[in-house]
């Protein structure tokens, strides 16, 4: 089962959203999914002036800090390019 089917059926152990502002001052939002074997994390950040910034970073593991850890470098890499 793929972790979006997991995530529509709530077969998840815990879920988290907790926000931040970066050094750009964008705020930025990270949903922490704990599964029974990996932890899921979505990053997004939403700027509300220009230049506009919508985007989203994913990123999967065992450990709940190196999940964030890959879901915030994916999300720098395609917000600021």
């Amino acid at each position: 089962m793929s972790w979006q089917e997991d995530y529509i059926n709530r077969s998840y152990v815990s879920r988290d959203v907790s926000h931040l502002t970066n050094e750009h001052n964008d705020k930025i939002e990270l949903e922490t999914v704990q599964y029974k074997d990996y932890y899921h994390v979505v990053a997004t950040i939403s700027r509300k002036k220009p230049p506009f910034i919508d985007c989203l970073g994913e990123g999967r593991d065992q450990n709940e800090r190196e999940a964030t850890k890959k879901a915030l470098i994916d999300l720098y890499s395609r917000a600021y390019k």
